[in-house]
């Protein structure tokens, strides 16, 4: 009855009567069915066909053949005999066409060409690996792509400009560093001797010859404590420099190294009489007294293997001659020692031995106070390059030719292992929050790893041109966020680096200054309370950069 109704409306609205079925397939053909000229002559197709026919690209043509190829080619074309000899000579690779010109008097005397089947299979390689989609490039603008940093004036102050130079090196100086207040600096040079300066004045207040080229010098952190550590070949050289800080603090300091001060009669005298140096508020030191000291140093021995393989390290007392000079306690090791480390509060020491042929003695921990030795790793066979404690809590970081390993002295096991890519690792820094680390390698780049973040650096910064040889962040980031990386290419390249108490906040690095020497640079540190920064290069040159 539906049909019937429905084409009785037909009729009445005049329309012819049709089967629906029938419609109904009419009607998806002429859905399916489209225009494929319309009246301006443009062909009709849907996005995707027409996206395919105005991005094709045509398959490449073959060259037309030259003068080269013709049956008959002009006789300068011929080669000659000795062209001939000289082509049958040639190995294929080094031929430039696979035959040579002929002459013949019509090209039905043409032989059959040798290389039909490789020329026909070279072109059908052309053709399936030719492209047959357009691609569109992107047009973008390379400045854009620049993170969008601060402008480095608006991060002052820091370090721009040579202020200070302290002389009288003849050799590389490895190694500088400065006491916690900032006023003294000491100085490791090839040359055997360790110098100390006064930063404001650049007056050398005392030297010491230790026999050796000095790898590495370091303050004891300790505000309560002067200490000057020395590392020559298979000793470290502990000092008590007096000028440097008061005679309590000198005092406390030859206790806490379980030393008595004796003259050079050898008999115990108080601390007032120390190292038989006039106070640095009492005129200060004479010329007279620093060669007199200068060469009171007796060396010592390396360990032996044999007899003495189950010490780890021993202490020795200076003579009363050294004691007077300032030399209180060296330690004597087993192999030549390359780095040394203070502790934050400076009674743990840590000693680097990466020649050591027994592993395990490659890192050896001192503890000063009760001049107690232990090497914390039985099991380790990888060579260690750099170490250092962390500021706040019991970890130690360790860094070999590939990683940096972070160990939990209290737990005694190793908590986490970072990948530092690239070449060789050469210098480790930690940040003053103990969040963040600096590492440099042989392959120019300074890595800066974030500890809550990922056991792969945060950011892999490729500023310099050789190897980088010392990083450093500034011991006051609140004040001076600060940061900077020494290479052998004679550049200090100074970083703006802001740590953010927000966890959801990456940190802001920004490049503020390069200084530059005309020698490789060995050695970066900063300044305690400002933001200056001293290096040391090969030369032997010493320079304080200020703001």
């Amino acid at each position: 009855m539906k049909i019937v109704a429905k084409m009785v409306k037909r009729l009445m609205q005049g329309k012819p009567i049709t089967d629906p079925e029938r419609e109904t397939e009419e009607e998806k053909q002429a859905q399916n069915m489209y225009l494929l000229w319309d009246d301006a002559g443009h062909v009709q197709m849907d996005n995707k066909t027409k996206f395919k026919y105005y991005n094709r690209i045509e398959k490449p043509n073959p060259a037309p053949p030259g003068t080269y190829e013709s049956y008959r080619p002009p006789a300068e074309y011929l080669p000659s005999e000795k062209a001939k000899a000289k082509y049958q000579r040639l190995r294929n690779i080094d031929k430039k066409e696979h035959f040579l010109p002929e002459q013949f008097e019509s090209l039905r005397h043409v032989p059959f060409y040798k290389r039909t089947i490789q020329d026909r299979y070279q072109r059908c390689l052309d053709l399936s690996l030719f492209p047959r989609r357009q691609r569109t490039r992107l047009v973008v603008d390379p400045s854009k792509l620049l993170p969008d940093l601060p402008d480095p004036k608006d991060l002052r102050p820091f370090p721009e400009r040579l202020s200070f130079l302290y002389k009288g090196h003849t050799a590389c100086v490895r190694s500088i560093s400065l006491n916690p207040t900032g006023e003294y600096l000491a100085t490791a040079c090839d040359d055997h001797l360790v110098r100390v300066y006064e930063v404001l004045t650049g007056r050398l207040m005392k030297r010491y010859d230790l026999g050796a080229p000095i790898q590495q010098v370091e303050f004891s952190p300790s505000p309560t404590h002067n200490i000057l550590a020395a590392a020559v070949e298979y000793t470290i050289v502990l000092i008590v420099p007096t000028f440097a800080a008061h005679d309590a603090i000198n005092e406390h300091s030859v206790r806490f190294l379980r030393a008595s001060v004796v003259n050079a009669d050898g008999v115990a005298t108080d601390a007032k009489a120390t190292a038989g140096l006039a106070s640095a508020r009492a005129g200060g030191i004479t010329q007279t007294t620093i060669d007199t000291d200068e060469t009171v140093h007796q060396p010592v021995g390396d360990l032996h293997d044999t007899e003495e393989k189950e010490k780890r390290a021993d202490y020795v007392d200076g003579t009363p001659q050294e004691r007077q000079a300032g030399i209180i306690v060296k330690v004597k090791m087993h192999a030549k020692v390359k780095r040394i480390t203070f502790h934050a509060k400076g009674d743990y020491m840590c000693a680097l031995c990466p020649k050591d042929h027994v592993k395990y003695r490659q890192t050896v921990m001192l503890q000063l106070s009760k001049r107690t030795v232990f090497c914390p790793f039985r099991k380790f066979a990888e060579v260690v390059t750099d170490c250092r404690f962390h500021p706040r809590e019991p970890l130690f970081f360790l860094t070999t030719t590939n990683s940096v390993r972070c160990y939990n002295l209290m737990a005694h096991k190793l908590q986490k292992r970072y990948k530092a890519h690239g070449g060789l690792t050469t210098c480790l820094s930690l940040h003053p929050d103990g969040d963040n680390f600096l590492v440099g390698d042989t392959t120019h780049h300074t890595q800066w790893f974030d500890c809550d973040y990922s056991d792969k650096p945060y950011k892999r910064m490729k500023s310099h041109k050789g190897v980088v040889n010392s990083v450093e962040y500034h011991k006051n980031t609140e004040a001076y966020p600060l940061f900077a990386s020494g290479a052998s290419d004679g550049q200090v390249h100074v970083f703006h680096g802001m740590v953010y108490d927000d966890y959801n906040k990456n940190a802001l690095i920004v490049p503020v200054k390069i200084l530059r020497h005309t020698r490789p640079v060995y050695c970066v540190t900063w300044h305690p309370s400002l933001p200056w920064v001293f290096t040391s290069t090969e030369d032997g040159t010493v320079s304080c950069w200020t703001e």
